[in-house]
Order: C-alpha cells, then sequence, then structure tokens
C-alpha cells in the first residue's frame, strides 16, 4: 500500500461553560492556528489535506503481512 503522508499536533482544551480552545500545528509545514470548534478543527485539516500539497509526504509500498514503521 503506497500513498501520502501528513501529520497534525492536536491540543484541546474544554473552558468552564462548555467552549472548546483547539490549537492544531500542520507538522511539515510549521503552521498553528488557534480554533474554538470541532467543525473548524475539522475545516482545517481539510484546507491542509490536500493530494497536490507539497506538504504531504510520499510514503512507501508497504507489505501488509509484515510489521513495518514508517520513521
Amino acid at each position: 500500500m503506497s500513498g501520502q503522508y501528513t501529520s497534525f499536533l492536536i491540543r484541546c482544551w474544554r473552558r468552564e461553560g462548555g467552549k472548546h480552545h483547539i490549537k492544531i500545528e500542520h507538522v511539515q509545514s510549521g503552521e498553528v492556528a488557534q480554533l474554538d470548534t470541532l467543525a473548524h478543527l475539522i475545516t482545517w485539516i481539510e484546507a491542509r489535506w490536500n493530494p497536490g500539497s507539497t506538504d504531504l509526504m510520499m510514503i512507501p509500498d508497504l507489505d501488509p503481512t509484515t510489521e513495518q514503521q514508517i520513521r
């Protein structure tokens, strides 16, 4: 199985009154955003999960019958 890979670091807090505070970093580009809803989080990720993006890393073909890790 081959494909593309990108990663995000997500930190979430729930404030008093149930409000969310979300901080996300796109690891490959270093771009950081602070968001207030899970819907905004998904929209932000989808905007960066673009198959034509140069920030996506190609991953090698993996043999599903063996345990392999991507490093």
